[in-house]
Protein backbone atom coordinates (compact mmCIF):
# COMPACT_ATOMS: atom_id res chain seq x y z
CA UNK A 1 0.00 0.00 0.00
CA UNK A 2 1.49 3.32 -1.05
CA UNK A 3 0.20 6.83 -0.52
CA UNK A 4 1.67 9.66 -2.52
CA UNK A 5 4.02 12.04 -0.79
CA UNK A 6 2.11 15.26 0.01
CA UNK A 7 5.26 17.19 -0.89
CA UNK A 8 4.99 15.88 -4.46
CA UNK A 9 3.04 18.77 -5.94
CA UNK A 10 2.47 17.02 -9.25
CA UNK A 11 0.07 14.61 -7.57
CA UNK A 12 -2.96 16.19 -6.04
CA UNK A 13 -5.39 16.95 -4.67
CA UNK A 14 -4.42 16.28 -1.07
CA UNK A 15 -6.54 15.49 1.96
CA UNK A 16 -5.49 17.78 4.81
CA UNK A 17 -6.47 17.82 8.48
CA UNK A 18 -6.28 21.21 10.23
CA UNK A 19 -7.60 22.42 13.59
CA UNK A 20 -11.03 23.98 13.24
CA UNK A 21 -10.78 27.79 13.65
CA UNK A 22 -13.73 27.99 16.07
CA UNK A 23 -12.53 25.04 18.17
CA UNK A 24 -8.78 24.32 18.11
CA UNK A 25 -9.43 20.92 19.73
CA UNK A 26 -11.67 19.84 16.84
CA UNK A 27 -10.24 18.95 13.45
CA UNK A 28 -11.54 19.76 10.01
CA UNK A 29 -10.65 17.86 6.84
CA UNK A 30 -10.07 19.85 3.67
CA UNK A 31 -9.31 18.90 0.08
CA UNK A 32 -6.55 21.13 -1.29
CA UNK A 33 -4.88 21.24 -4.72
CA UNK A 34 -1.49 21.67 -3.03
CA UNK A 35 -0.16 21.79 0.52
CA UNK A 36 1.83 24.84 -0.61
CA UNK A 37 -1.13 27.09 -1.39
CA UNK A 38 -0.74 30.21 -3.52
CA UNK A 39 -1.95 33.54 -2.11
CA UNK A 40 -5.38 34.67 -3.31
CA UNK A 41 -4.61 38.39 -2.84
CA UNK A 42 -4.88 40.82 -5.74
CA UNK A 43 -1.79 42.76 -6.76
CA UNK A 44 -1.75 46.45 -7.73
CA UNK A 45 -1.69 45.30 -11.37
CA UNK A 46 -5.03 43.53 -10.77
CA UNK A 47 -3.59 40.01 -10.99
CA UNK A 48 -3.46 37.22 -8.45
CA UNK A 49 -0.42 37.31 -6.14
CA UNK A 50 2.17 34.69 -7.06
CA UNK A 51 3.54 34.22 -3.52
CA UNK A 52 3.01 31.01 -1.62
CA UNK A 53 1.05 31.49 1.59
CA UNK A 54 3.87 30.49 3.95
CA UNK A 55 6.74 32.27 2.12
CA UNK A 56 8.39 34.93 4.26
CA UNK A 57 6.50 34.08 7.48
CA UNK A 58 8.39 33.74 10.73
CA UNK A 59 5.82 31.27 12.12
CA UNK A 60 5.59 27.94 10.36
CA UNK A 61 3.16 25.10 9.82
CA UNK A 62 4.37 21.58 10.52
CA UNK A 63 2.79 18.58 8.92
CA UNK A 64 3.20 15.05 7.77
CA UNK A 65 1.38 12.15 6.22
CA UNK A 66 -0.68 10.05 8.60
CA UNK A 67 -2.75 6.94 7.90
CA UNK A 68 -6.33 6.84 9.17
CA UNK A 69 -8.71 3.92 9.27
CA UNK A 70 -12.14 4.26 7.61
CA UNK A 71 -14.97 1.85 6.94
CA UNK A 72 -13.86 1.49 3.30
CA UNK A 73 -10.10 1.31 3.80
CA UNK A 74 -7.18 3.50 4.81
CA UNK A 75 -6.96 7.23 4.17
CA UNK A 76 -3.69 9.09 3.68
CA UNK A 77 -4.20 12.40 5.51
CA UNK A 78 -1.72 15.28 5.66
CA UNK A 79 -1.97 16.54 9.27
CA UNK A 80 -1.07 20.21 9.74
CA UNK A 81 -0.26 21.98 12.98
CA UNK A 82 1.36 25.26 13.90
CA UNK A 83 0.71 28.67 15.37
CA UNK A 84 -2.82 30.03 15.27
CA UNK A 85 -1.74 32.93 13.02
CA UNK A 86 0.01 30.64 10.54
CA UNK A 87 -2.98 28.28 10.34
CA UNK A 88 -5.37 31.24 9.92
CA UNK A 89 -3.25 32.70 7.10
CA UNK A 90 -3.11 29.27 5.43
CA UNK A 91 -6.90 28.82 5.67
CA UNK A 92 -7.49 32.36 4.34
CA UNK A 93 -4.78 31.72 1.73
CA UNK A 94 -2.94 35.00 2.28
CA UNK A 95 0.80 35.62 2.09
CA UNK A 96 2.57 38.01 4.47
CA UNK A 97 1.99 40.96 2.14
CA UNK A 98 -1.77 40.33 1.79
CA UNK A 99 -2.39 39.16 5.38
CA UNK A 100 -3.55 42.64 6.38
CA UNK A 101 -6.96 44.26 6.91
CA UNK A 102 -8.36 45.71 3.73
CA UNK A 103 -6.46 43.40 1.35
CA UNK A 104 -8.55 42.53 -1.71
CA UNK A 105 -8.78 38.97 -3.04
CA UNK A 106 -8.31 38.15 -6.72
CA UNK A 107 -10.12 34.81 -6.36
CA UNK A 108 -11.72 32.52 -3.80
CA UNK A 109 -9.70 30.13 -1.64
CA UNK A 110 -8.86 26.87 -3.42
CA UNK A 111 -9.59 24.39 -0.65
CA UNK A 112 -12.99 22.85 0.01
CA UNK A 113 -14.37 20.77 2.89
CA UNK A 114 -13.86 17.01 2.60
CA UNK A 115 -17.05 15.08 1.87
CA UNK A 116 -16.90 11.37 2.68
CA UNK A 117 -19.78 10.80 0.26
CA UNK A 118 -18.02 12.40 -2.72
CA UNK A 119 -14.30 12.17 -1.88
CA UNK A 120 -13.79 8.84 -0.11
CA UNK A 121 -13.24 6.86 -3.32
CA UNK A 122 -10.45 9.20 -4.43
CA UNK A 123 -8.49 9.19 -1.15
CA UNK A 124 -9.10 5.65 0.16
CA UNK A 125 -6.73 2.73 -0.33
CA UNK A 126 -8.53 -0.58 0.00
CA UNK A 127 -7.22 -3.01 2.57
CA UNK A 128 -6.55 -6.51 1.28
CA UNK A 129 -7.71 -9.44 3.42
CA UNK A 130 -5.90 -9.15 6.73
CA UNK A 131 -3.27 -11.79 7.43
CA UNK A 132 -3.11 -13.35 10.84
CA UNK A 133 -0.92 -11.23 13.09
CA UNK A 134 1.91 -12.89 15.01
CA UNK A 135 1.85 -12.94 18.78
CA UNK A 136 4.26 -10.63 20.66
CA UNK A 137 7.81 -11.90 20.36
CA UNK A 138 7.10 -13.81 17.15
CA UNK A 139 8.49 -13.00 13.72
CA UNK A 140 6.73 -10.06 12.06
CA UNK A 141 8.76 -10.33 8.85
CA UNK A 142 5.92 -11.92 6.87
CA UNK A 143 3.37 -9.25 7.84
CA UNK A 144 3.03 -6.44 5.24
CA UNK A 145 4.79 -3.24 6.28
CA UNK A 146 1.64 -1.11 5.98
CA UNK A 147 -0.21 -3.40 8.39
CA UNK A 148 2.61 -3.32 10.93
CA UNK A 149 2.56 0.49 10.69
CA UNK A 150 -1.19 0.64 11.35
CA UNK A 151 -1.02 -1.62 14.37
CA UNK A 152 2.07 0.04 15.86
CA UNK A 153 0.67 3.55 15.45
CA UNK A 154 -2.89 2.70 16.50
CA UNK A 155 -4.27 5.32 14.08
CA UNK A 156 -7.85 4.20 13.77
CA UNK A 157 -11.06 6.16 13.57
CA UNK A 158 -12.78 4.26 16.34
CA UNK A 159 -16.14 5.98 15.89
CA UNK A 160 -16.56 4.19 12.54
CA UNK A 161 -15.87 0.84 14.17
CA UNK A 162 -18.32 1.35 17.07
CA UNK A 163 -15.51 1.06 19.62
CA UNK A 164 -15.34 3.05 22.86
CA UNK A 165 -13.34 6.27 22.90
CA UNK A 166 -9.69 5.61 23.68
CA UNK A 167 -9.76 2.03 22.35
CA UNK A 168 -6.50 0.96 20.71
CA UNK A 169 -5.31 -2.18 19.01
CA UNK A 170 -2.21 -3.88 20.38
CA UNK A 171 -0.71 -6.75 18.35
CA UNK A 172 -1.37 -10.03 20.13
CA UNK A 173 -3.72 -8.40 22.65
CA UNK A 174 -6.54 -7.13 20.45
CA UNK A 175 -8.66 -4.05 21.13
CA UNK A 176 -8.29 -2.48 24.56
CA UNK A 177 -10.28 0.36 26.09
Amino acid sequence: MRFHDPHDESRGPHLVEVPHPADPHADEWLVVPSVHLQCVGRTQAGRRCRNRVMDGRSDRINGGLSLRWSTTGVLGVYVMAGSTDALRAWREQRCVKHDVPGAVDACAVEWRPYSAEHDAAHFTQHIPPLPRLPEPGQDWSEVPEWLVHLWHQGLFQREHLDLPAGATYKPGRGWTA
